[in-house]
């Protein structure tokens, strides 16, 4: 994926069974064929795999924190 932090919360998506494989897996194929830089958390957003809720449910759970900075990137 793209960061250390992207897959922080991909890890968490996936414990959460919010995410299978399969799902990050289409999503790293379509990032691969577009040309903007979209982040790959609005990709899984777009594809409606998940929702921003569930991320911030999912990282609350796993009590994961990041600054602001890491998640604009």
């Amino acid at each position: 994926m793209n960061n250390d932090i992207t897959d922080q919360i991909v890890s968490c998506l996936l414990k959460e069974n919010l995410l299978t494989q399969e799902q990050v897996l289409h999503a790293q194929k379509v990032k691969s064929k577009i040309v903007s830089s979209k982040r790959f958390i609005d990709i899984l957003k777009d594809l409606k795999y998940v929702t921003e809720n569930e991320i911030k449910k999912a990282l609350t759970r796993h009590k994961k924190s990041f600054k602001i900075g890491d998640l604009l990137v």
